[in-house]
């Protein structure tokens, strides 16, 4: 499931394959709304969780946002 969503990252941060991780960082100018709102997709579609749109604006690596996934289930 990681590596789908670690995919599905890419697309939506307009990232190259593979370069997305745990430890990879997301910085404050990629989360525009849309953005935030494919990535709450993107769990609901991997993870059949619904993560609040307000804990995800807060996430500053993909390893804090893995985490948040993780308390919500």
């Amino acid at each position: 499931m990681e590596k789908e969503f670690f995919c599905k990252l890419e697309e939506i941060l307009e990232m190259e394959s593979g370069m997305v991780n745990k430890d990879t960082v997301l910085p404050d100018d990629l989360w525009d709304s849309l953005a935030i709102l494919a990535v709450s997709a993107a769990i609901d579609s991997v993870y059949n969780v619904v993560v609040p749109v307000k804990e995800i604006e807060k996430c500053n690596t993909v390893g804090v946002l893995l985490n948040l996934i993780e308390e919500s289930k």
